[in-house]
């Protein structure tokens, strides 16, 4: 739900690598677009006493106020999230719901895809089978196919369908369709979640309301600490000390949790509503006495690379995925560093009179080091880290000259005629930001390249 738009940097990077059509100028119509048409990006209607202090750190340490549409993504805000009246409002929300009953839009639910059909001689693809209720259908194409399937399932498809490495594919005894790095390329912004701190005074309750009656304000009204994104709503690009990146881009962004609920304040209509056992394993739930201040650290720039590959031939099985964090170590010291980092920004002077200290619970398998050591952070980072659903990469846009390209800048596979990809998967490489945005604009700047390629037909701003 977060929007972020990313860094200039990223879009021009790609650019001159020689995706054309990618610069930051260039998308940037279809960022303006969605957000002016069918995404809705709100600001976080509730806040906690201790925002303003949070967002007071970001001058403390040097940084400027920033907002999610900068092109330069290197400071503090509010966090701002793809919601509406407090609910999430997904790309199926905003693009195929208000679509859904086009006579040229049919809709399979229950459906899975097990192969896209090529044609082996012509390297053309006209059709898809599926199954749906355990019953198998093909659909033929008159034009192309799009996948869209995500970073995972469409890379598993392409090699399901004979596009991957040969190697692997040969393997499987699947025949070869087309030789592509299928698979290869995944990154991700690896998160450290355990960076807490304990609060003498407490500024991330709502005083005087019960967890309930917050819950009855936000199914009224869309509003309160239901409304937060996962109680996020500061977000912090920032550069650590060892960064070998330009000096206006982030290695790391920190995650300010601050919203909180009072768990003492549980009361029997949350039970009527089936609640009462997801909000005890939530962590938005805390002890009134025990209240804490949380800082995820986010790897924004990782050098390490994964792979997603498969298990058999069989489409049924799922694949196998490896996010490879940390084969360089160049992303371990930089996550240390975001670390130490979000601890001295915790104990800063703008964050005092909540009294906070930093939670030295030892985590489990790393009780024997000495806790802020080198050696702790780095057994503590392989312990507890998260993956953060950001996973991009693994059929990579690129020209024809780049051997590690699935997809050219119009996002049509290399060497197949009439089959695209359009999802994450076809990010090159990382980006300064959260994904969300940056994939609304591919669908939109997708649907200009498909329309101009059979119509002459092109959205113009």
């Amino acid at each position: 739900m977060l929007y972020t738009r990313s860094h200039q940097r990223d879009f021009d990077g790609w650019a001159s690598d020689g995706n054309y059509g990618w610069s930051y100028r260039e998308v940037l119509p279809y960022f303006l677009k969605a957000e002016s048409s069918y995404v809705n990006v709100s600001s976080n209607t509730f806040e906690t006493p201790m925002i303003n202090s949070v967002l007071e750190v970001a001058r403390e340490f040097g940084y400027r106020a920033i907002n999610p549409f900068d092109k330069v993504q290197l400071g503090f805000y509010r966090a701002s999230t793809t919601t509406l009246k407090g609910q999430r409002n997904s790309a199926a929300r905003a693009y195929l719901h208000p679509v859904r009953n086009r006579r040229n839009l049919h809709i399979s639910m229950n459906s899975i895809v097990t192969k896209i059909l090529i044609d082996p001689d012509t390297k053309t693809a006209y059709g898809v089978q599926f199954t749906k209720n355990g019953v198998s259908h093909t659909i033929r194409t008159k034009k192309e196919i799009i996948l869209s399937a995500g970073v995972i399932a469409s890379p598993q498809l392409l090699m399901l369908s004979g596009i991957g490495p040969r190697h692997h594919l040969e393997s499987l005894s699947i025949p070869v369709i087309k030789s592509l790095d299928v698979g290869y390329n995944l990154h991700d912004h690896y998160g450290y979640t355990q960076l807490k701190f304990n609060l003498r005074n407490s500024g991330t309750f709502e005083p005087h309301k019960t967890i309930a009656q917050q819950f009855d304000e936000y199914i009224s009204n869309g509003t309160g600490p239901f409304s937060s994104p996962a109680g996020f709503d500061v977000l912090a690009f920032m550069k650590t000390r060892s960064s070998d990146l330009p000096s206006d881009y982030p290695d790391v962004e920190l995650m300010f949790k601050t919203v909180s609920l009072d768990k003492s304040t549980t009361n029997k209509q949350l039970e009527y509503l089936g609640l009462q056992d997801i909000l005890q394993n939530s962590s938005l739930l805390v002890d009134p006495n025990d209240d804490t201040l949380s800082i995820v650290v986010l790897l924004m720039s990782p050098k390490s690379r994964g792979r997603v590959w498969l298990n058999s031939s069989n489409p049924f099985d799922k694949p196998r995925m490896d996010p490879n964090f940390f084969d360089h170590p160049h992303d371990l010291t930089t996550v240390i560093e975001g670390i130490q980092l979000g601890i001295r920004m915790g104990e800063s002077r703008s964050l005092a009179k909540y009294g906070p200290e930093v939670d030295r619970t030892p985590i489990a398998g790393c009780e024997r080091l000495a806790f802020g050591s080198d050696e702790y952070w780095r057994c503590s980072i392989r312990q507890q880290g998260s993956a953060l659903g950001h996973q991009c990469g693994t059929c990579k846009m690129g020209p024809k000259s780049d051997p590690g390209a699935v997809v050219n800048p119009e996002l049509q596979v290399h060497g197949v005629k009439n089959l695209r990809v359009a999802d994450a998967s076809i990010l090159p490489g990382p980006l300064a930001g959260h994904p969300n945005a940056a994939l609304f604009m591919v669908g939109e700047k997708v649907s200009d390249s498909i329309k101009e390629y059979w119509n002459g037909c092109v959205w113009k701003k």
